[in-house]
């Protein structure tokens, strides 16, 4: 599982409400950015990963994702930056929020 195995699950959520359904541009455009977890077998929860909605040339929804958790055993490890271009930070920039380019590329 991933962020784009759930905003394609969130997707078909919205499709099965029926005809006023939610579109790809309306999700790909009013989602800044997702946050996907997973329950570890002792039962705490870990991000594993931070993405951004796009739309792609097809108008297709998909996850970018900006963030990845690196394990490295035992708990243990650490994000990875992952260098994709992203809406997020003019958005954040905009707002008066710093980003460092190393950190969200534009």
């Amino acid at each position: 599982r991933s962020a784009n195995d759930a905003l394609y699950r969130l997707r078909v959520m919205g499709a099965a409400s029926g005809p006023s359904s939610t579109p790809n541009d309306l999700l790909g455009s009013s989602l800044d950015v997702l946050v996907y977890a997973v329950t570890q077998t002792d039962g705490s929860v870990r991000v594993t990963e931070i993405a951004e909605p796009t739309l792609g040339s097809a108008g297709e929804l998909r996850a970018e994702t900006l963030f990845a958790w690196q394990s490295k055993g035992k708990g243990k490890g650490r994000f990875m930056a992952t260098r994709v271009s992203s809406r997020l930070a003019g958005k954040l920039e905009a707002g008066g929020v710093s980003v460092p380019d190393n950190v969200l590329q534009r």
